[in-house]
């Protein structure tokens, strides 16, 4: 009714917004007989959601007449211009009859979304429908489109208004529901998916099955909501869950993981979390990207049958939403950032201080209604008729238990009074966190529930981690929720030089929550609500709540505290001693500075890199299992057998990069870790390989931090190109060994000084044994694969005048070296079809003591001689990458070798470092 919206004879639409409604539609309840003069009969294209698919629709001229009013008993809702949002909308847009209804439609599937649980129906319909209209709605310019002109529409001829027959186009946006919204991109991720795609297309006929199943296992979908047609405003509720990662997104069809981050006004550079006062709050956004994440267990015996879908064996996804804190619109705003918005705008708590933007700041404000009035610290009466004031009171957690604390000397002895007293009072503690554990199935026994878990035979694993803090002043008591309130000295503890006191926390169970919103060097106000005793955080003598498999026994923190379920955190404002707690933080390395120190095998790592390239291990064998958990829900499902392999690097040396190993059988998984991701890692045990690489292993006491998103299409993007150029930079070999040139990828024009290296081989698709005239060659076990493929490998050295370079190709490339065209090269694989594998081998620069001339077998010398004639060794241009675990300049000195030359009759000795190491992408021959 408020929208002017009817249903006439359940077959009809009745609009009666173009129209002034006579004394507040008075009569117009459900069952009422109705005459209509003059109306519009409007056909809809385009099915608007909730609305027939023709209306009648009346302008001024029309007329309506209530023939016999209802016989039911239904209440009336009378229809008014004044202070209604639809009418509003509907004259300060200037909107079609099309645009009317979809907006109508639109407010109402908003309150359907969020009405009652996450949002009260009262303040959808008083503010928050109208901020959404506001935003989405666009007042059509000056000009575009005449005002109604009431004169017109009631006596001209031919008649002119707003509502004449339309054909309802697309809308200019959409808001689906969080369900919705998933199962959209989750259509659009699996109509996308081109097997062939996820392969290199110059490599996909030399690919065994084992490597195209690998490569297949994981895929990436990354869609941008403004770029949907029509675009689509995401609308949801920022909540906390206690069995992910991250923040989620919700409205009562469901939710989406988040990975946001927000800029720091500092430094102009992204990085993790958000304000704990985001939590609760109504956004929306117009600009972000859903991300797709698809995991395949596909058994291809070869690329033959990528088209063939039976062997697909499982598949599934994960969907979340990436985002920036800044493309941010609040439409509701959390109790919490009402008071911060307040303190802002009155300007408290930002003297003295350097500070960072407060996350109001950060956000597109749509609400431009006065901000709620902010919380004073006004006096209160307690329960025995007196006044305190609101301000915190320390209470030393030793006082003796039947003294009272400072400040409640006047109230009753009665236990009922000082139960309400309880209930209406807060104790809080500061917390300056130093350190984070990562949250994964751990032994958990936190002290509180242990009676409760026994009584319901509740054993096994629970979601848990651990944060290392200094409890910086005393317990705090408050006579109510002191929430996101300024710092204070009193509650930091006035002019007290003691040391504070370092705690491990402990979060088990629904205190998990609290896991994307902490994060190391910040500030938090630990709060325990309904309670006036200090002692309720001194009793901290308990043993570990978490113990991690594998974690060491001792500890350097003295006290322990299980964080209970109904405590709530509070991030404060920077301090201005934040820049002397910085030494407590354990330093972040950067990759190149990581690879440069000397560790030993069981070093502790934490350094940030950039993702530069992701592949999945073990092809997701494993089946869902269930891990027993102590929290309310009696199991969490687990996906088994997964592992993924990350190259890290730093964005300004993309040619140094580190392999960091993540096993997800023990953990929850982690969005954001896309190529293209900025990510800091904290406490990764560092291995030395068989070939003695560092790289390093996510442990129990490791933690990672996505603080940059990813997602881009390049699956290894080159981080020192020219967007503006399509093709790799030129490079000399010189300054690629100096280390003047930091790009990972670049194209150098050289001359082939020898062919070092030409192994030709067919290999069986299924198990990578030697594949000889048309069958498997293993026999233990036999192998009855039908299905070879032809691999080609080449290594040569390059000269362009500056240095020298070993440069290794594969396939394609290889028929270029050898200038092989297609009939010779497709010959050439005959022959090596018959033998099965045939590798020339010249270590040198020139055939040595003529030993090829001396071989009977007629290809392999005819092979030796192509390699050495000039038409092989001969100018080339070349695109190519560092290899992987190139040694940096002062890495081949220190492992240069002394080595003995002999030019005639003189010997010369010098030092020679390890040739530089290059992996050839495309080879073209220079005329």
């Amino acid at each position: 009714m408020a929208a002017g919206l009817f249903e006439l004879d359940g077959r009809l639409g009745l609009c009666l917004a173009y129209q002034q409604v006579l004394n507040g539609g008075r009569g117009l309840r459900p069952g009422a007989r109705i005459e209509l003069h003059d109306a519009h009969l409007l056909f809809v294209r385009s099915a608007v959601p909730g609305l027939p698919p023709m209306m009648l629709c009346c302008c001024l001229r029309g007329s309506l007449a209530v023939l016999e009013f209802s016989r039911l008993g239904s209440g009336f809702e009378p229809f008014s211009w004044l202070g209604n949002l639809y009418c509003r909308a509907l004259v300060d847009g200037q909107l079609e009859v099309g645009e009317y209804l979809w907006s109508c439609a639109a407010v109402e599937t908003l309150t359907h979304r969020f009405c009652p649980r996450l949002v009260s129906s009262s303040r959808m319909a008083s503010s928050v429908a109208g901020r959404f209209l506001s935003s989405v709605l666009v007042t059509k310019e000056t000009g575009r489109r005449h005002k109604r002109d009431i004169y017109r529409e009631m006596l001209e001829e031919p008649h002119c208004c707003p509502l004449v027959e339309y054909s309802l186009l697309a809308p200019p946006w959409r808001a689906p529901t969080i369900s919705e919204l998933s199962s959209l991109i989750e259509t659009q991720g699996w109509g996308a998916l081109s097997l062939p795609s996820l392969l290199p297309a110059s490599e996909i006929q030399h690919l065994t099955g084992p490597e195209i199943n690998t490569r297949l296992a994981w895929s990436v979908y990354r869609q941008r909501v403004e770029q949907l047609a029509p675009p689509v405003i995401v609308v949801g509720v920022l909540q906390l869950s206690t069995g992910s990662v991250c923040v989620q997104l919700a409205d009562q069809t469901g939710s989406l993981d988040c990975v946001l981050v927000e800029t720091d006004p500092n430094t102009s550079h992204t990085r993790a979390g958000i304000h704990t006062a985001w939590t609760g709050c109504l956004v929306q956004l117009r600009s972000c990207s859903v991300v797709m994440e698809r995991f395949l267990r596909t058994e291809f015996p070869s690329w033959k049958q990528l088209e063939d879908s039976q062997f697909i064996r499982e598949r599934s996804c994960r969907v979340y939403v990436q985002f920036s804190v800044n493309d941010v619109q609040i439409l509701s705003q959390s109790s919490a950032m009402s008071t911060l918005q307040s303190r802002e705008s009155e300007g408290v708590g930002r003297e003295g201080e350097g500070g960072t933007a407060t996350p109001e700041q950060s956000v597109k404000k749509t609400d431009r209604t006065p901000a709620p009035e902010p919380e004073t610290d006004r006096e209160i009466p307690d329960s025995s008729g007196k006044t305190v004031q609101d301000s915190p009171r320390e209470i030393s957690p030793k006082s003796p238990p039947g003294k009272k604390p400072a400040g409640e000397t006047g109230m009753g002895n009665s236990a009922r009074k000082r139960k309400v007293t309880a209930l209406r009072s807060w104790v809080s503690v500061l917390l300056r966190v130093t350190d984070k554990e990562g949250l994964m199935f751990r032994n958990a026994h936190p002290s509180s529930l242990v009676l409760e878990n026994r009584a319901r035979n509740r054993t096994g694993l629970g979601l848990g981690f651990g944060a290392t803090a200094y409890l910086e002043g005393g317990p705090q008591v408050w006579s109510r929720d002191p929430r996101n309130r300024p710092l204070r000295e009193e509650e930091w503890g006035g002019e007290s030089n003691s040391a504070p006191l370092r705690a491990e926390l402990q979060f088990v169970g629904d205190s998990v929550r609290w896991f994307p919103l902490i994060h190391p060097g910040r500030l938090y106000r630990l709060v325990a609500p309904h309670t006036a005793d200090p002692n309720v955080f001194g009793q901290l003598s308990s043993p570990p709540a978490v113990l991690p498999v594998g974690a060491p026994q001792g500890s350097q923190c003295s006290l322990f505290l299980p964080v209970h379920p109904d405590w709530h955190l509070q991030c404060l404002e920077p301090h201005p001693r934040e820049e002397s707690w910085r030494q407590d933080l354990q330093p972040l390395l950067s990759v190149s500075a990581l690879l440069s120190l000397s560790l030993s095998p069981t070093s502790l790592l934490s350094f940030s890199g950039l993702i530069l390239d992701r592949v999945t291990l073990d092809e997701g064998k494993g089946k869902a299992v269930i891990v027993q958990s102590q929290g309310s829900k009696p199991g969490v499902a687990l996906d088994c057998g997964v592992s993924v392999q990350l190259s890290v690097c730093d964005a300004d040396r993309p040619s140094q990069s580190l392999k960091v190993y993540i096993d997800f059988t023990q953990l929850p998984y982690i969005p954001g870790l896309l190529p293209g991701a900025r990510v800091n890692f904290h406490r990764l045990e560092s291995k030395l390989s068989r070939q003695g690489k560092l790289y390093c292993r996510y442990t129990a006491l490791s933690c990672l931090t996505v603080v940059g998103l990813g997602g881009d299409a390049s699956p290894s993007p080159n981080l020192d190109l020219d967007p503006s150029s399509s093709s790799p930079p030129l490079v000399d070999l010189g300054d690629w060994a100096s280390d003047s040139v930091h790009s990972i990828l670049g194209r150098v024009r050289c001359h082939v000084s020898s062919v070092v290296l030409v192994d030709l081989r067919w290999t069986c698709s299924q198990c990578a044994s030697v594949f000889k005239q048309g069958r498997c060659t293993r026999n233990h076990p036999p192998c009855s694969s039908e299905n070879g493929v032809f691999q080609a490998k080449a290594k040569f050295v390059v000269d362009d005048g500056s240095g020298f370079a070993h440069v290794v190709c594969r396939n394609r490339n290889v028929s270029v070296l050898l200038r092989l065209g297609g009939a010779e090269w497709e010959e050439l694989q005959r022959e090596v079809g018959v033998r099965g594998h045939v590798t020339y081998d010249c270590r040198g620069t020139s055939d040595e003591d003529g030993a090829w001339e001396q071989c009977e077998d007629s290809f392999l010398l005819s092979l030796s001689t192509l390699c050495c004639s000039v038409l092989v060794c001969s100018p080339v241009q070349i695109t190519c990458r560092l290899s992987p675990g190139s040694l940096t300049l002062q890495q081949r000195l220190e492992k240069a070798q002394l080595k003995r030359f002999t030019i005639d009759d003189f010997e010369f000795l010098t030092w020679v470092p390890p040739h530089l190491q290059l992996n050839c992408e495309e080879m073209t021959r220079q005329h």
